[in-house]
């Protein structure tokens, strides 16, 4: 098995096999035609093969992010890269296999870059480190500045921008073969800046690094631009933010040889990787996994060659106290304790400033408040293991003083051996819960290379990402309930007090996948939120067209749950109610204004406001509130009247985005006014809906991603695939679908946003809930069911498989179409699996006996119609 082969098999069987194993396993079972209940199968599969951390392992180029369900810690975060290291720079000085970790605390995540990182224990001439020209900073003559107020002394630059952001400039001359690296050193909780270069005749600068580090921010000259030799260029530190001081404490050039490319490989309970390290070309593996929510551990495994002396080293803020007796190193931080420890005895050699101190052998040896801590691992020989593990607690959450025994016990072959196994089991699992769609190829439109199989992964991975989204109650914070995040690994922290995790819009969108398979966590994390808002109904935090409504019937759909929506339904009402009366972007918690005037309203918000108002009329049904009922379906058709009268005053016209007054209308015809395709045909006049579909086939080019120029979004693409099916448009409806699951899965993340490139750049927050529900969604809509109501709808989608293992309120069914008869518009359905008896017996469907005496429900559904189950 995978799992008992050493570090060093494992990475080579995963690097060169993987792929060939996916084309057997799709070889051996692409035959099987029909797929059984996960509840009736001894492995969850689909009619692809099994369905399981190694099916879904991929290879990259750059690290890939790592958590649990409801743990505050997060493997290789987003800090405005992969991972804050691009693989191959050659600009990084942290050494090879860089731990990047986040850590949820408080009111947000505290981030560690380069937590630990491995390097050879030689001096720094050994591992070929080559010190370059040091920019003075304590003369402004030798310096030109941009929009930006500056203080130049004692070797530092205190730099504050005017404007939104501004600049310091030099020119330089360097020889750029023996030092192609650039460091710029800032104090710790410094803001992020930019560091870039310029030729001198270049229209725009070219970037090396955004950089939310603290201490050393490094890029490679040479790597971004292509430049060689001796070369004469420009210097550019960005600073971000108006009246916002950033302080650079050190510019440096520097060279490191070229590394060799980082081979790295990806799965949902591990990440591997190898690295050449030392100068006779031997490797060295590491494997990366979370024994628990709380733990993080990694096995580094010395490959063939030379015995070794490594050095661990990585930067902390706050302070470092190495326990020589029990070989195990403290890390005290903002409102957490991480206890570090290692199977093997380690020298313990000091704290400097930053990394690049250790490099040149400078600075202070005991600094305060940061610094970069450093030990000797020696006399490791091929084949040996050295274990690190982390074990991270809360201050305000009580804990024994076994914490270090706990680290130290994971700190073993052993134990790491038993993590990555107990891990990958407790994938599988969930795994198994999700549904199972029956084809991935995109066929109506231009694969650009992505297969079937490059889908499926992308589609089961999204599933990964709703598991591990969750962040757990923190009462350090006063917020005792669960929180679902726009993207955990993003870091986005721009939501309600208490809860600034929770985006009121990527948020909710994940709570309704995890309602299909953990019900449990997205009930209590859309409860939470609701315990946020106001008497008036305000939800501090950016306030953005979240669906609530459509998410607590969602929540009921799929629980039954009458008394979980009775209890928060009075805040709900009031959250609908303040939304209705407040249809515009506002954002008045933060640094600057709400950037819409109340006068104005937005189309967006507008058209959202009213499909969520439709949701709270079925929740009044079900509650038995006639009054509000009556109360509910009276506000649609105010909401109408109003959208009608804001943005759409020339009926069939030209319809408007924005709305001031009678007289200051914006942004007509534009692709944003494209989501009110999901009003319907039954609520807006035939002249609207066909002026909306006539704007739709304007603005869509083939030749673009996602078809839609600009808008990319779940949150845009949703309504207008909502919309294109609903007013009959069933050929755009298709070709729309299997451009989503071909742009996603070529971009390789789950982003807010994407760009308009060939292939799209993942954009925006990243990764964001957007992003995977773009990915479940489409292959649902491809494979001719939609979920967001809860019970599955079924839709009339020519060329549709089907989608095996669909929850109804935790039982599954198998959903098969069959072929069209030629000349038909007719498709024929059969339903099975004992999730039937949750549900009614569709309108000219017949029961039928099936294999074993299952009971199967068969009938047919004309193309372009919705069968709601």
């Amino acid at each position: 098995m995978l799992q008992d082969l050493t570090i060093e098999e494992k990475g080579q069987q995963l690097m060169t096999g993987c792929y060939l194993k996916s084309a057997w396993i799709f070889l051996a079972f692409a035959a099987a035609s029909v797929t059984m209940p996960y509840a009736d199968a001894a492995t969850p599969r689909d009619a692809m093969g099994p369905i399981d951390c190694n099916t879904l392992a991929e290879s990259l180029p750059h690290p890939r992010w790592l958590s649990l369900p409801d743990s505050r810690l997060v493997v290789n975060p987003f800090f405005g890269q992969y991972g804050a290291h691009d693989a191959g720079s050659g600009g990084s000085v942290d050494g090879i296999f860089p731990l990047d970790l986040a850590y949820y605390v408080g009111a947000g995540p505290v981030r560690l870059p380069a937590f630990c990182f491995v390097q050879s224990a030689g001096a720094p001439v050994d591992r070929g480190f080559v010190a370059g020209l040091r920019l003075s900073l304590s003369d402004a003559a030798q310096w030109q500045t941009l929009d930006v107020t500056a203080k130049f002394g004692n070797e530092s630059a205190q730099v504050t921008p005017t404007g939104d952001f501004g600049a310091i400039v030099r020119m330089v001359t360097v020889d750029l073969d023996k030092t192609p690296c650039l460091c710029v050193e800032t104090p710790p909780g410094a803001p992020a800046f930019d560091m870039k270069v310029n030729s001198g005749d270049q229209p725009a600068d070219t970037m090396l690094k955004q950089s939310e580090r603290f201490g050393c921010s490094t890029g490679s000259i040479s790597a971004a631009t292509g430049w060689h030799g001796t070369k004469t260029f420009k210097v550019i530190l960005y600073a971000l933010g108006k009246n916002r001081s950033t302080t650079f404490t050190r510019v440096q050039f520097f060279g490191l040889p070229e590394p060799h490319p980082a081979e790295i490989t990806w799965m949902p309970h591990e990440i591997s990787s190898s690295a050449e390290i030392g100068h006779d070309g031997g490797k060295v593996y590491s494997a990366v996994t979370m024994p628990d929510a709380d733990t993080v551990s990694e096995r580094v495994h010395i490959g063939p060659g030379q015995p070794r002396d490594l050095a661990l080293a990585g930067q902390f803020m706050g302070t470092a106290h190495w326990d020589s007796v029990d070989n195990t190193l403290v890390l005290n931080g903002d409102g957490f304790s991480a206890y570090l420890a290692l199977n093997r005895r380690a020298e313990w050699l000091g704290v400097r400033s930053t990394q690049m101190d250790w490099a040149v052998g400078e600075g202070d040896a005991h600094p305060a408040g940061s610094g970069v801590w450093r030990m000797a691992v020696n006399g490791l020989k091929p084949g040996d293991d050295l274990i690190v593990a982390a074990r991270f607690v809360t201050w305000a959450v009580p804990h024994t003083g076994s914490t270090g025994d706990t680290a130290r016990k994971q700190a073993s072959v052993i134990a790491f051996r038993q993590a990555v196994d107990r891990q990958k089991a407790a994938w599988d699992r969930r795994l198994a819960l999700v549904p199972r769609p029956l084809d991935f190829a995109p066929q109506s439109v231009d694969a650009k290379g992505i297969t079937a199989a490059d889908v499926r992964r992308s589609y089961y991975r999204a599933w990964v990402f709703f598991f591990a989204d969750s962040l757990p109650p923190m009462p350090e914070h006063g917020f005792p309930y669960p929180q679902v995040c726009a993207g955990k690994p993003s870091l986005w922290t721009e939501g309600a007090t208490h809860s600034e995790e929770t985006s009121t819009w990527d948020s909710v969108y994940a709570m309704q996948a995890l309602a299909l398979v953990d019900p449990g966590t997205a009930w209590h994390a859309a409860v939470g939120i609701m315990s946020q808002i106001n008497s008036d109904g305000y939800l501090d935090g950016e306030a953005l067209p979240a669906v609530y409504g459509q998410t607590f019937w969602l929540l009921y759909q799929q629980t039954g749950d009458i008394g979980k929506l009775r209890s928060a339904y009075p805040a709900l009402k009031r959250y609908l109610s303040w939304k209705i009366d407040n249809p515009r972007w506002v954002y008045p918690n933060r640094t600057k204004p709400a950037p819409s005037p109340n006068a104005m309203k937005d189309q967006e918000f507008a058209s959202f406001n009213i499909v969520d108002t439709g949701y709270a009329v079925k929740i009044a049904g079900a509650l038995g509130i006639l009054e509000d009922l009556v109360f509910w379906r009276q506000r649609i058709q105010n909401e109408i009247a109003n959208y009608q009268h804001w943005f759409w005053p020339d009926p069939g016209g030209r319809v408007y985005r924005v709305y001031s007054s009678d007289t200051d209308r914006g942004d007509p015809d534009s692709a944003w006014s494209l989501q009110g395709l999901q009003i319907g045909r039954g609520l807006m006049p035939p002249e609207d809906s066909a002026a909306l579909v006539a704007l739709y086939k304007k603005r869509a080019d083939p030749g673009l991603p996602f078809l839609v120029p600009g808008r990319t979004r779940f949150g845009d693409l949703e309504p207008i695939t909502l919309g294109l099916f609903d007013h009959g448009q069933v050929k755009d409806t298709v070709q729309l679908t299997d451009a989503i699951l071909r742009d996603v899965t070529r971009a390789g993340e789950f982003s807010e946003d994407y760009t308009d490139d060939n292939p799209p750049l993942p954009a925006g927050v990243r990764p964001s809930a957007f992003g995977a529900r773009l990915m479940t969604d489409s292959v649902f809509w491809h494979n001719g069911m939609v979920l967001d109501q809860g019970f599955p709808v079924l839709l009339g989608m020519p060329g549709a498989a089907g989608v095996d293992n669909v929850p109804v309120q935790g039982v599954p069914i198998n959903v098969h179409f069959g072929a069209q008869a030629q000349g038909s518009t007719l498709i024929p359905v059969t339903l099975q699996g004992s999730g039937l008896q949750k549900l009614h017996l569709p309108d000219g469907f017949q029961r039928v006996a099936g294999p074993g005496g299952q009971e199967r429900w068969q009938g047919t559904i004309q193309v372009g119609e919705r069968l709601k189950l």
